[in-house]
């Protein structure tokens, strides 16, 4: 019953590590500005460069469903095409 939380705890690991070390990497600026200023300063730049990420996050989002819709408005899958065609022979 033993080597099985040590099998995993081993799984686990690497994943642990890495992931950690993503994590550190990514908060580093902050860390950084928490070396140099007070924590009052560091919470307002933290609150700045997350709602800025988000931001982002979303922004890139509505332009990707933008550039989407675009698409599919100028070049409609065959079966609306083949529809639009039908329909067109039938008022003619």
């Amino acid at each position: 019953m033993g080597a099985v939380p040590q099998a995993s705890a081993l799984a686990v690991l690497p994943i642990f590590f890495a992931e950690g070390f993503f994590f550190f990497l990514i908060n580093t600026d902050v860390l950084m500005v928490g070396h140099i200023t007070d924590q009052q300063h560091v919470a307002i730049y933290f609150a700045t460069a997350i709602s800025i990420l988000l931001e982002a996050v979303l922004l890139s989002n509505a332009v990707h469903r933008t550039m989407q819709i675009t698409t599919l408005i100028l070049f409609p899958p065959q079966h609306i095409q083949h529809a639009r065609s039908y329909s067109s022979e039938e008022t003619s």
